[in-house]
């Protein structure tokens, strides 16, 4: 796909345009007039400016922004073959920015600013406008462009009724099939009803009603991930309740459905046990007709098996899925488009000190030339990350004596005093950093294709990704992995 970089007149252009003299939204028209006066301004032909039809562009402006405003805005679109999925921005001076988020089908995704999570829908193709005022960004956003009308109801309703969503207060995970379900469905129907009664007030149109039930149950089943009944069958027939809609693809529409397939195909593996990733990918196959959701399974199956087995392309639905989990390319170098600020911070002999105005990856270049680097990405408040981090350093001290290698391990999004308390006395050879400042937490997991934690990496002397998900610090397979990697330089 054409990429294309806006200059800040541009975005301010499209801005302008947006907004009629009364401060309404413009769509259509000033759709089209943006892609003209950005192809006249330098950036190309109109078409490079125009979302390609497996994107969607994201802009937009922060109002009363201030020195002490986040300047990150972070679209994450929740898809599988993402990679990541966080696309995260600068935004200018004057409020602006712009990004662009994978959409191979209509869905709703999240916004992340200065704390707030929002959410918006967009389909393949579209251009969404977006305002939101800095000193209160809690409040929402204000949607111009592509499908605003939705957008905008959407967006205040799911703030509205989305904290309601969640529960904590399910049966047991072990409890029978036919009691867990009774339970859920209870839940859901108080949950329908709040929706019903907001909608008959706000006047909701019916798609923006039909959306909000579909996240009303999906955020419902993701509560519901650990149910696992008295045996992997019972478990399987609450994931493969027809409730859930399994094989209607107009779920698919609510980004938190493909971790209620995630959770059916974890409970199906255990019930089955297929021999293989081949032998897993049939049977989907044979139990689920071709269609986008089938295709959501394998693109999952494929994300989480890690596998040298390529899915046959027969088996999708749409080639465009395959063909996004199945690049011909992966990036093979550490990223470019990390930004340099002030708030990395090594932990060194006792004493915290700032690595000064750098990126991410110009520190692992400045500080690591010429050496193999573990790459461990972590937070403090992430159980995983903590279990794995536990064993990073017999792992460091493993390799004392090989001068090649060394392990760095970087916090985001952590609490100082935990951060310190855990990461202890480390091996010479393993450095400890955190990441203080949010904004730039946002950029680095933009950057380097973080979709959470933990993440890890191994990167050669040359500044080459050997590894994009190597073996944990806990895995034994850690050992074999790096001495091996070792030997061949």
């Amino acid at each position: 796909m054409a990429r294309c970089n806006i200059r800040r007149t541009d975005v301010s252009y499209w801005y302008s345009i947006f907004i009629t003299m009364n401060g309404k939204f413009l769509t259509g028209v000033a759709a089209v007039a943006f892609s003209v006066a950005a192809g006249i301004s330098g950036c190309g032909s109109a078409s490079e400016i125009t979302p390609q039809a497996q994107s969607a562009i994201v802009a937009g402006r922060i109002v009363n922004l201030t020195d002490s405003s986040s300047h990150v805005f972070t679209a994450i679109d929740c898809n599988p073959w993402s990679r990541g999925g966080r696309h995260a921005v600068i935004v200018d001076s004057a409020g602006y920015f712009k990004t662009t988020v994978n959409m191979l089908f209509g869905h709703n995704f999240t916004v992340y600013y200065d704390g707030n999570f929002l959410c918006s829908y967009a389909e393949p193709g579209d251009s969404i406008f977006m305002e939101i005022d800095a000193k209160h960004p809690e409040k929402g956003a204000s949607y111009g462009g592509s499908n605003a009308p939705l957008n905008n109801e959407y967006g205040k309703a799911y703030g509205r009724l989305f904290g309601s969503f969640w529960s904590n207060n399910l049966a047991s995970p072990t409890a029978p099939v036919e009691e867990f379900m009774s339970i859920f469905k209870q839940k859901l129907e108080t949950r329908y009803n709040k929706i019903s009664a907001y909608s008959d007030s706000a006047g909701l149109s019916p798609e923006c009603t039909d959306l909000m039930r579909r996240t009303a149950l999906f955020s419902l089943a993701n509560a519901a991930m650990d149910y696992r009944g008295s045996s992997p069958m019972e478990a399987l027939d609450f994931f493969a309740d027809p409730i859930f809609g399994l094989d209607n693809d107009s779920n698919a529409r609510e980004m938190m459905f493909p971790y209620h397939l995630s959770a059916y195909l974890n409970r199906l593996e255990e019930a089955i046990e297929p021999s293989s990733t081949a032998a897993f990918a049939d049977s989907i196959a044979a139990r689920h007709p071709r269609s986008l959701n089938r295709d959501i399974m394998l693109a999952l199956l494929r994300e989480r098996e890690n596998s040298s087995y390529r899915i046959p392309s027969e088996l999708f639905a749409d080639t465009a899925i395959y063909h996004a989990l199945y690049p011909d390319q992966y990036a093979t170098y550490l990223p470019t488009d990390d930004m340099r600020h002030a708030g990395i911070y090594r932990f060194d002999n006792g004493e915290l000190k700032s690595c000064g105005d750098v990126s991410l990856t110009e520190l692992i270049k400045k500080d690591y030339s010429g050496k193999t680097v573990y790459l461990d990405l972590w937070a403090t408040w992430c159980g995983p990350c903590r279990v794995s981090h536990a064993s990073l350093p017999e792992v460091a001290d493993f390799f004392a004596d090989n001068d090649k290698i060394v392990f760095m391990t970087v916090a985001m999004k952590s609490n100082m005093d935990l951060w310190k308390k855990l990461i202890g006395d480390m091996p010479t050879n393993c450095h400890s950093y955190i990441v203080t400042s949010d904004d730039a937490t946002e950029v680095i997991m933009s950057a380097y294709n973080m979709d959470g934690f933990p993440k890890y990496l191994i990167v050669g002397p040359d500044g080459k990704i050997i590894d994009n998900d190597p073996p944990r610090p806990n895995s034994p397979a850690i050992f074999d992995t790096l001495t091996e990697i070792l030997r061949q330089q």
